[in-house]
């Protein structure tokens, strides 16, 4: 592959943000990668630092993982509750009830399986 702004040179990588292959004399480094000298450098950074804090935002978003399925858990259990209520559990609303409990059922043991303990923290 050829620098894509000089066509006789080979090129050394590919830009961060606009892919294109460029030479050691257009490229600048930086932490993840190379980027078109003045063109591209400072939208690359920007792209990595937006990248690095969206990841460190979803890190600590684990506990969502339970609102979910413990909301239509809920909503299950008042759907059952009104239908014992009402006297006649094996209606529409018993049913209704049943697979929102067990939805939320599934969706609780699903997601339990991408919640690991950190092993690395001191407290």
């Amino acid at each position: 592959m050829k620098c894509f702004y000089h066509q006789e040179i080979d090129a050394v990588g590919v830009c961060r943000h606009c892919f294109k292959g460029i030479c050691k004399e257009c490229a600048v480094d930086f932490i993840d990668g190379i980027a078109c000298k003045g063109t591209c450098e400072h939208k690359a950074i920007a792209t990595t630092k937006m990248l690095e804090v969206h990841l460190t935002a979803q890190k600590g978003l684990k506990i969502t993982r339970f609102f979910g399925p413990l909301f239509i858990i809920i909503m299950g259990l008042i759907y059952c509750g009104w239908a014992w209520y009402c006297g006649d559990f094996f209606n529409f609303t018993g049913m209704l009830g049943i697979v929102f409990l067990c939805a939320g059922i599934i969706l609780l043991i699903h997601n339990l399986k991408y919640i690991k303990p950190n092993k690395n923290k001191l407290l």
